[in-house]
């Protein structure tokens, strides 16, 4: 049987204060900890302080070559931003880069007269063959497709005569003179640098396909670059491993040609590659001075003299990091970049590759390759 209390159950707690007293007010809880002012961290003074004298060098020399490097970066920027003001002539030369004015004189189809130096006469002119090499390098085509290119080039002047086939385009082509390279005169400064130009093989896709082992032939392109034309003024092709093959013998070879050619040298800005003492001492034949940074384990000559005692003075200067980047900027090294900037021309518009297999043909392509590049930066600074 259960039973009911009426009373108060003892189990039940007993009311709360807030219950008996009206009046009690809470106080708010206390604030939270991301509710609160951050404290202001400490000075780098107080924060170095505890460590030990060549740690807090460390850390200032760090600081300031942050703030060197930013500062570097804004003055680049506000050159940058004011190096092109004109947009519409600056778009204009870039247009002009890329512009072909073609021209085919209709006399070029005409049968040539017999000298009398040869039993066979020509059926064609130089002229047609030095247009069909000419069509060749700027279309990337083989001999076959410039058969047909160069027929419907005589069908567009309304001409109904019989054009050359790929086979004496091919022969005619080998006995042609090279283009000649620009004379200049006057002191000159020049850029000098060297790429890779592959020889097409069997291709990347059967390499990739069926995991072959195929040998890749490469070439290297040295080039000279007149710096305010922005023509090449010297050029060679060399095997990319080997004999001769090493920029600073290829180098000194192009400067002295040069030189015996008549060129007067200001100043030859190249890479650490040609810091060799026959490339300094052909600039230095010239009457010019060589902007090569020297290598990083290098040293004095004692008793220098010449383009020796010159490389002595920028050993000095690079002995250092810092002494370096100051030195490139104060001798106007940078201006070598033009070199770079002459390749990617040829490789954006020629390819990195050449087609040719035999030495005599590849310097064949590179010639009227190189004619076409002098020809638009000529027309560029008209």
């Amino acid at each position: 049987m259960t039973t009911h209390s009426i009373g108060p159950n003892p189990q039940q707690s007993a009311p709360s204060e807030t219950l008996l007293n009206p009046s009690f007010k809470r106080e708010p809880p206390p604030e939270r900890s991301f509710y609160q002012t951050p404290r202001p961290a400490p000075p780098l003074s107080d924060l170095t302080s505890k460590l030990p004298g060549w740690a807090r060098l460390v850390i200032w020399e760090r600081v300031l070559m942050a703030l060197a490097v930013g500062l570097a970066l804004v003055e680049e920027r506000r050159i940058a931003a004011k190096r092109i003001r004109d947009y519409a002539a600056e778009t204009a030369r870039q247009v002009q880069w890329g512009s072909i004015h073609l021209y085919a004189d209709p006399k070029m189809f005409e049968t040539p007269e017999h000298t009398g130096e040869s039993k066979r006469p020509c059926l064609y002119s130089d002229e047609l063959i030095h247009l069909g090499q000419v069509l060749r390098q700027l279309e990337r085509n083989a001999y076959r497709p410039l058969e047909g290119l160069i027929a419907s080039i005589a069908i567009m002047y309304g001409l109904s005569i019989k054009t050359p086939s790929y086979v004496t385009l091919w022969r005619r082509a080998g006995k042609l003179p090279l283009p000649p390279l620009p004379k200049l005169k006057g002191k000159r400064v020049i850029t000098v640098d060297s790429t890779g130009v592959k020889v097409i093989g069997l291709g990347e896709w059967r390499a990739n396909k069926h995991c072959e082992q195929i040998e890749r032939t490469y070439l290297k392109f040295h080039a000279i670059r007149d710096v305010k034309t922005g023509m090449i003024i010297e050029w060679a092709l060399t095997s990319s491993s080997g004999e001769g093959s090493n920029d600073g013998q290829a180098g000194t070879w192009m400067v002295q040609r040069l030189v015996q050619e008549g060129l007067e040298i200001d100043y030859a800005a190249a890479d650490m590659a040609y810091d060799s003492g026959s490339f300094r001492s052909s600039v230095w034949s010239g009457g010019g001075h060589a902007i090569v940074p020297p290598h990083h384990n290098a040293i004095l000559t004692p008793e220098a003299i010449g383009s020796v005692k010159e490389r002595n003075q920028q050993v000095m200067a690079c002995s250092t990091e810092e002494g370096r980047a100051e030195w490139k900027v104060q001798s106007g090294y940078h201006m070598r970049s033009l070199a770079e900037t002459t390749f990617s021309r040829h490789h954006a518009r020629f390819g990195d590759r050449i087609s040719s297999h035999l030495p005599e043909r590849q310097r064949l392509d590179m010639a009227y390759r190189i004619w076409l590049l002098n020809d638009n930066a000529l027309r560029s600074i008209a």
